[in-house]
């Protein structure tokens, strides 16, 4: 048993063939979080009971889905939810959803799938966290799978750095180049962090009253400002507008660039 909407999703990646090669989908990047690559293309991944129901569990709400893994999404964003079924519809429409049945588990009892198992049915289930999904689960074919975790570098004094402190733009763009990050302390003044406070609390707000379900749009529960706006910024809000114009902040970007630029040039 799979998802033949796969396939109907990866058709539509394809139209953008420099990212998804229709003749090879699983070695490519034709995925998304909602049709994954583990979903669509690992055939013994553990994260998918193909074919199963969950047995000893009991139904807590139905919701509807797209997919298997946006059925587990939603399993996870509910404290109560163990282990989740999705019934895939017949429709090759990806507008329509299909039956996504959150399930609760039996005390002291851990989700399994079902001993009466039928491969012909159009279920998947599986549980609510996929203890294997950072290894096994998951290959290099799949570039931005959006279910794979980065390995972020740990705190260390040279990537946290003082604005204003003699040679603070050198050391912060270094960091930066050595570690992806970089903390610039005091680069804001306590008005400018008041009004950044209130303008993401606002912002977070307004983009959870459009998610009672608590979806997310990175997964579960998990939000992106950009991601959330059409615009992919925030810099319409002033709080973020007058990020740009903040001294400290553009003295660490500049050398960041000509740092770079200098590279590129040798």
């Amino acid at each position: 048993v799979f998802d033949h909407r796969c396939w109907v999703h990866a058709a539509s990646a394809a139209a953008d063939p420099d990212r998804c090669n229709l003749q090879d989908p699983c070695r490519s990047d034709c995925w998304d979080p909602s049709f994954s690559h583990s979903y669509c293309c690992l055939a013994g991944s553990s994260c998918w009971w193909w074919g199963c129901e969950v047995s000893l569990a009991s139904t807590l709400r139905e919701e509807p889905a797209r997919s298997g893994p946006e059925c587990r999404h939603l399993c996870q964003a509910e404290p109560l939810c163990a282990a989740w079924s999705f019934y895939f519809p017949a429709a090759e429409d990806l507008a329509v959803p299909g039956q996504c049945l959150l399930l609760a588990a039996e005390p002291g009892v851990a989700a399994a799938p079902s001993a009466s198992t039928s491969s012909s049915k159009s279920v998947v289930s599986g549980p609510r966290i996929c203890r294997g999904s950072n290894n096994a689960d998951y290959n290099n074919n799949s570039k931005k799978s959006g279910e794979q975790f980065e390995q972020l570098p740990p705190i260390t004094a040279a990537a946290v750095v003082d604005a204003g402190m003699p040679g603070f733009a050198r050391e912060a763009a270094g960091a930066l180049l050595g570690t992806g990050w970089t903390l610039l302390r005091n680069a804001l003044n306590a008005q400018q962090i008041t009004a950044l406070q209130l303008a993401a609390t606002s912002a977070a707000e307004d983009l959870l009253s459009r998610d009672p379900q608590r979806r997310g749009n990175r997964g579960p529960r998990r939000y992106s400002f950009g991601g959330a706006s059409t615009t992919h910024h925030m810099v319409h809000l002033q709080a973020w507008a007058d990020l740009m114009d903040n001294e400290a902040l553009r003295q660490g970007c500049q050398k960041h660039i000509d740092i770079r630029n200098k590279q590129h040039c040798n």
